[in-house]
This record gives C-alpha cells, sequence and structure tokens, in this order.
C-alpha cells in the first residue's frame, strides 16, 4: 500500500515538475571555497553558479574584518563560461573576510544573494565546520504583487493561445456541423473578439506589471532609466519586449478583423503569434540553462502549448457557452453541444498527454529525489514532502486531478446524454445548465493551477539545495556562549545557545522542549533560518542536525557580518503545521587588530556618557525590527533596576521578568510563569572601550530634562 502511495505521489509531481517554473542561480563553488583559510593571500575571488548570469545586474563584495571593501569595486567576465564571475582583489593582509554576492540568471531572471567567509594566515575567527552558502540565496520574490503579476501574464497568454486554437478547430467546424445561420456565426464571432481583447488588455497589463517587479528587484528601484536599463541591458528585457510584439501584431490581427477586413489565413497568424509568445517564457524558464535550441527548451514550450489548449480553451468556451447557446435555434441547440464536448474532450486528451510526457521528462531537474535512473530507488515520502516547492507541487496535483475528472464526466457522461437529446430541447437546457455549472467549476480549478503554477517560478525548488563546503582548519576561542528563550507556540519552548564565541559563533543549538522541558513528541525537523536586518544580504535556513536530549544543533559561520540579525527556529511535528519563533541577535563591531590609541578627550566624553547610562534606574525604549520584506515589528521595553522587565510586541501580547522569573499572558488573559534560563539583571551599558573622536548626536532625557 506504502509502495504504491510512493509510486502514486513520484509520477504526480512528474507530470507538473516542468512548464514555466523556473529555478534558481545556485552557487556551486568558489576559490577560495566558504570557511577555507588560506597561508598565501588571493588576488581574486572566482564564483560559479549553476546557471548563466546577466553581470550588468550582478554585483558582489569582499568586506574585511572592519566591513571595509577590499574588492576593487568590479567584476569581471569568465571568458567562455557565462556561469563564473572574478572578484579582482585589493592586497590582502592576514584576517577573515565576508563575500556578499548578488547575481541576476539570465536564464531565469531571479535575483538570488548570498554570503561567506574565508581567511587568510593567522585566523581565529572562522567556523569548524561546512555552512550552506548555496542556500543564502533568495530574496522575497514571492509577494502579493509579484505573485498577482505572475498569475495574471501566465493565465492570460494560455487563454489567447487556446483562444486561437479554439476558434478555428471549435467553434467554426461546431457550428458548421449544424448549419448555423449567419447570424449566430456573427454573433459567435463578435464574443469570440470580445473575449480575446479583454484577454490582450489584461497581458499588457500583467505585463507591465511584472516588469515592474522585474526591475525593482534587480535594481532595487522603479524609475524611467532602471526600467530602460532592464528593457534593453538584460535577456529578461528582449524577451519581455519581443512578448509584448507579438501580443501586439495579434491585437493587429484581431483589430482588422473587427473592422471587417479579410485576413488571409488569420487563425493561422493566430496560432502562431500565440505559440510564439509561450516561447518567450520558455526562453526566460531553467530550461534555458541547458541551451537556447536545447530539447529541455522545446519540451517546456510544448508543456506550455498542451495546458494552453486544455485549460486555455476552456476559458474561452466558458465565455461563450451562454451567447452561442441563446443565438442558436431552439432545435439546434442540443446538436451543437452534442458535436461541440467531444470535439473538445478529444482535442484536450492529447493536450494531457503532452503534459504527462514532457513533466516526467523534465521532472528530475526540478525534484532530485524523482531522478529514479539516477538514484535506482522509488523515492520515499519523507523525500516527497516537507518542502515548500513540493508541498505547492501536491496542492496542484490535487487540482489537476480534480480536472482530470470533471473531463471524464463530460466525456462519459455529458456528451452522450446531449447526443440522445438532440431533439428534446426542453431536456437538452436541463443538461445545459448542469454543464454550465461543471465548466464554471473547471474554469476556477485552472485558475487555481495556473496560479499555483505561477507561485512555483517564484519558490525554490529542491534542485537548488545548498552545496555543502569543506570547513576550515581553525577552532574559535572559547568564550561563555549566550542562550535566547522564545515560545513559538504556548506550548512549546525553544532554548537556543549560541557560542562558543557569541562574537562569531560557531554552533547553534536549540534544545526543543514542550513549556514544561519534557521531551516534545513527533519531531520531524527543526529549521534555522538567518537574516541579516541592516540590508538586504538573502537569508540562510539551514536543517539542524538532531543531536541527543532533544536538542538540535547547526555549525557554521552563519552570522558573518556585524549587526542584528534576526534567528528564526522552526519547528516541524508530524501531523501539525510548522510554528517558529524570531530571536532577535546582535553581532557587536570587532576591533580592529591595530586599533590607535584613544583620545583623551573623546576617552572622556565617552567615560561620562557610559556614567550617566549606568546611573540610571528606570528605562523605556522602542526598537523596531525590519526583516527585509516590508514587515515592520515595534517592542517596547521598559526596565526597572535592578531585575524588572516589561516587553511587548505591538499587536502580540507582551511579558515581564522580575528576577529569574518570566511571567506570560495566555489567550484568556491570565498570567503564569517560567523560570528563566538565567536571571534578568537592569541593563550595563558599554559604548566601547576607546574613543578617537566624538560628535554629539540626538540628546536624550533623564527625568524629562536634557541629559548632558
Amino acid at each position: 500500500m506504502k509502495q504504491g502511495l510512493r509510486i502514486i505521489v513520484a509520477l504526480g509531481l512528474a507530470l507538473f515538475a516542468v512548464s514555466a517554473v523556473s529555478a534558481h542561480a545556485k552557487l556551486t563553488r568558489a576559490t577560495p571555497a566558504p570557511n577555507s583559510v588560506s597561508s598565501v593571500a588571493p588576488t581574486q575571488v572566482q564564483l560559479w553558479f549553476d546557471e548563466p548570469l546577466d553581470l550588468a545586474f550582478s554585483d558582489a563584495q569582499v568586506l574585511d574584518a572592519n566591513q571595509t571593501r577590499v574588492d576593487q569595486g568590479v567584476l569581471q567576465p569568465v571568458v567562455g563560461d557565462a556561469q563564473s564571475v572574478i572578484i579582482p582583489l585589493k592586497p590582502l593582509s592576514d584576517g577573515s573576510y565576508t563575500v556578499l554576492w548578488k547575481v541576476l540568471s539570465s536564464a531565469d531572471g531571479h535575483i538570488t544573494r548570498g554570503v561567506y567567509a574565508f581567511g587568510v594566515g593567522d585566523v581565529a575567527e572562522l567556523p569548524t565546520a561546512p555552512i550552506a552558502a548555496g542556500e543564502a540565496s533568495t530574496p522575497n520574490e514571492l509577494t502579493p504583487l509579484s505573485g498577482a503579476a505572475r498569475w495574471l501574464t501566465l493565465l492570460t497568454l494560455l487563454a489567447l493561445a487556446g483562444a486561437f486554437i479554439f476558434r478555428p478547430f471549435l467553434l467554426t467546424r461546431s457550428l458548421h456541423d449544424v448549419n448555423a445561420n449567419e447570424t449566430t456565426r456573427r454573433i459567435a464571432g463578435q464574443r469570440w473578439r470580445q473575449f480575446v481583447w479583454v484577454m490582450l488588455a489584461l497581458c499588457l497589463l500583467a505585463n507591465l506589471a511584472e516588469l515592474f517587479v522585474q526591475t525593482n528587484l534587480v535594481a532595487d528601484q522603479v524609475s524611467v532609466n532602471a526600467v530602460l536599463g532592464v528593457l534593453f541591458a538584460s535577456r529578461y528585457g528582449a524577451l519581455w519586449l519581443a512578448r509584448v510584439a507579438l501580443i501586439l501584431l495579434s491585437a493587429l490581427v484581431v483589430g482588422l478583423e473587427t473592422r471587417g477586413k479579410q485576413i488571409p489565413y488569420a487563425d493561422a497568424a493566430l496560432i502562431v503569434l500565440g505559440a510564439a509568445a509561450l516561447l518567450t517564457r520558455s526562453l526566460n524558464s531553467h530550461a534555458t540553462a541547458s541551451g537556447n535550441l536545447s530539447v529541455a527548451v522545446f519540451l517546456d514550450w510544448l508543456h506550455l502549448f498542451g495546458v494552453a489548449v486544455w485549460i486555455g480553451g476552456l476559458f474561452c468556451l466558458g465565455w461563450l457557452l451562454p451567447f452561442v447557446w441563446r443565438a442558436l435555434d431552439e432545435n439546434q441547440r442540443g446538436a451543437w453541444m452534442a458535436r461541440l464536448v467531444p470535439r473538445f474532450s478529444l482535442l484536450a486528451l492529447p493536450a494531457t498527454l503532452v503534459i504527462f510526457v514532457t513533466g516526467v521528462f523534465a521532472s528530475r531537474q526540478q525534484i532530485p529525489a524523482l531522478d529514479i535512473l539516477q538514484t535506482r530507488a522509488l523515492p520515499t515520502l519523507q523525500a516527497l514532502s516537507g518542502d515548500a516547492y513540493i508541498n505547492t507541487l501536491l496542492v496542484k496535483l490535487a487540482l489537476f486531478a480534480a480536472l482530470l475528472a470533471f473531463g471524464a464526466l463530460n466525456f462519459l457522461w455529458v456528451s452522450p446524454r446531449f447526443r440522445r437529446a438532440v431533439l428534446e430541447p426542453q431536456k437538452s437546457a436541463r443538461l445545459f445548465s448542469r454543464f454550465r455549472l461543471t465548466v464554471g467549476a473547471e474554469i476556477l480549478l485552472g485558475a487555481a493551477t495556473i496560479f499555483l503554477a505561477g507561485m512555483l517560478t517564484l519558490t525554490v525548488p529542491p534542485r537548488s539545495a545548498p552545496e555543502q563546503f569543506a570547513p576550515a582548519v581553525v577552532q574559535a576561542p572559547q568564550t561563555k556562549p549566550v542562550a535566547l528563550v522564545g515560545y513559538p507556540t504556548p506550548a512549546i519552548r525553544v532554548v537556543l545557545q549560541i557560542g562558543p564565541n557569541p562574537d562569531a559563533p560557531t554552533t547553534f543549538d536549540a534544545l526543543v522542549t514542550d513549556a514544561q522541558g519534557n521531551s516534545l513528541p513527533d519531531v520531524q525537523r527543526v529549521i534555522f533560518n538567518f537574516m541579516y536586518l541592516e540590508e538586504d544580504a538573502g537569508a540562510q535556513n539551514v536543517n539542524a542536525e538532531p543531536r541527543a536530549d532533544n536538542h538540535y544543533a547547526a555549525e557554521g559561520q552563519l552570522l558573518p557580518l556585524e549587526g542584528m540579525w534576526k534567528i528564526r527556529v522552526t519547528v516541524r511535528q508530524k501531523g501539525a503545521a510548522d510554528v517558529s519563533v524570531d530571536l532577535p541577535y546582535y553581532i557587536k563591531a570587532r576591533a580592529a587588530a591595530n586599533a590607535a590609541a584613544s583620545a583623551p578627550a573623546a576617552q572622556t566624553v565617552l567615560q561620562k556618557s557610559q556614567q550617566a547610562m549606568n546611573a540610571l534606574t528606570s528605562l523605556r525604549m522602542r526598537q523596531q525590527l525590519n526583516d527585509g520584506a516590508g514587515n515592520l515589528a515595534l517592542s517596547d521595553y521598559a526596565y526597572q533596576a535592578p531585575d524588572r522587565t516589561r516587553f511587548a510586541i505591538q499587536g502580540q501580547g507582551e511579558s515581564i521578568a522580575i528576577g529569574s522569573q518570566q511571567y506570560y499572558q495566555d489567550k484568556n488573559g491570565n498570567w503564569f510563569a517560567r523560570t528563566r534560563v538565567e536571571p534578568f539583571a537592569f541593563p550595563n551599558f558599554t559604548f566601547a572601550d576607546t574613543a578617537l573622536r566624538t560628535r554629539e548626536g540626538r540628546a536624550d532625557k533623564i527625568n524629562n530634562q536634557p541629559a548632558q
């Protein structure tokens, strides 16, 4: 039974793992390698990715321990290798360095970002275990605007291509079969053109919105110059212009028809234009990593064409049904449906086979577990679950199965009854009412399926799982670790221990228990997400390794930049939705190796400031945390010496700490206490150890009087 389920799920995922499902350029290797320590200073950094790059919209920096750029500010292409880039360096001294990269894939138009560290000479702040640098890659592309634009662009393109096929192969022939009069044919033609005009207008608007989204993604702004740069200096822009030109040519043909002009071979021209517009999508998908004229690109386009024939034609059918039904003579209506429904079913059947064959071909490119020829084994159910890409694909599979069921119902049940009711107008009318309901349901399912296809283009597939790089050979200095406590839910407790050196952490150990500290049942996975909040440097997802006694750990230089970070710990339990808790963590500035001595006047001001702050017995402050995706969390803190604090996140409740006890409110407003890992103490302020110069900034108040 379980093996049969594995086969069904694997085939189902294979059915949909192709088409407009793009991947993302993944860092496959680098020189110097992540976490490596070299005795000789390199003169350049070279990065290799699994897709060709568009260097006009790519960038990379190399920073030293003081966050000073040590690269020469340019990117050099590698002759004969469009998937690699060189970052020339200034002369390097001994120390640790951080590489930040942002690249645009010319294959699918996606931006990926990442960060990793390497060392030169005598270094003591690099990790002792591998990091997933390839996973620190994807900015937040899946926004409401990007999702809506991608969905509407794909839906309208498929609807247009489907309508161009629907008219000559279904509408015209079915009306000819029942000898429809000229009035009926004219009305049908007018309503068909209305549908096409609506789709053309929506398609142009959706493409314009998608262009703005892409411009903002690659240029970090939307301006006239930025838009023109994307249009005329990137592969995405060239394909966008080609697609819009094809849409406008289609509009010209339909416009001439609307004015009564006779266009020779108009139907053939529209089918070619629609197919070419779909090809521009395939040429901007991951399939182009194999080459513009590869079999993968052809099959990706064939997959889209099959979807256009079936689902795009379904949209056109739903629009035309009521208009043509009313225009036909009462005695022709049943006969028309008896001809139209089986014709559509027979056209959709080969389209479904095309979708299946092309999906099986490309499935291994997106989901390695489905590459049965490589693995020589059926994928496990665990390998086919727990991933956002695969979960979305499974929902899409369920919707498509429902579409198949409706198609079978219409072909095997509705169509024969229309044939038997040809001479019974009233019975045909009742059947037509039911048929319209099923077509409406199919249209909704089709639109939802296309929506999920659009979402998949913005989701990282399993194929882009990170590479694991070699560990460094030095050990970070041993100091006292830091412990952070959070509650994803009132019933789950997470204690994240960061160390052994909190300023250059190499180990992240999460103790996951219930609220009382007991073992939590059915934990399948614990995932760490590391996001730098002070600039857009991507985010890293790392699967924690299960260890003894409810501990889950990850190791690596996962916080290489100084400043504020957000560490999200996600707990996945069997049969339950994922739950997460966000823990802020600050990496303080590391002192320069040759820091200058303090200036006496500046040192006096520094000491006076610290003494004034440490003389406080109460303090209030507000903290704003931005996750880089437009989401803002406002937190209010109130401190009272020696050991009390009140912490409140706007819209999410509050917490009070008194010494070793932490107090929370449940959903009913009742307070309950938990023991803290470490007793709370009033903050001790140490701004710096040395000062070279000072500058007055904002003047705070102490006891409602300006601070001196």
